[in-house]
């Protein structure tokens, strides 16, 4: 039985790179952004919208539970806020940490278990 991820903001930056992350791991995925083209990879289904659209949301979980429901789902969420990478220009950073209640952008966060701290 394959696990499913649902991820949001799937096209490019931290989402691209979880879908990529959740394949290696034998997960099928459903992928959600504004512009996200359907991949090659049978085990990657691509739901385009805005998720900011509550349809938009209920049309991702939906089709998850059409291609994967009788697979057994089970859910865990992570929801970063605005976060520090290149997908930001830095002479953004000062405006987009104004919106944050703590006046700072998210780091990455590396939940590995330890691996990238080294044994």
């Amino acid at each position: 039985m394959s696990k499913v991820a649902v991820v949001t903001g799937a096209s490019q930056g931290i989402g691209a790179a979880t879908v990529a992350a959740y394949r290696k791991l034998g997960y099928l995925v459903v992928a959600n952004s504004r512009r996200i083209t359907p991949p090659d990879d049978p085990g990657v289904l691509a739901v385009p919208g805005d998720i900011a659209d509550p349809a938009v949301g209920a049309r991702v979980i939906e089709a998850g539970l059409n291609e994967y429901a009788t697979r057994g789902i089970r859910f865990n969420a992570v929801s970063p806020g605005v976060i520090r990478t290149p997908m930001h220009p830095a002479e953004t950073h000062e405006f987009l940490a104004g919106l944050h209640p703590m006046a700072r952008l998210g780091e990455i966060l590396h939940v590995d278990g330890g691996q990238s701290a080294g044994h």
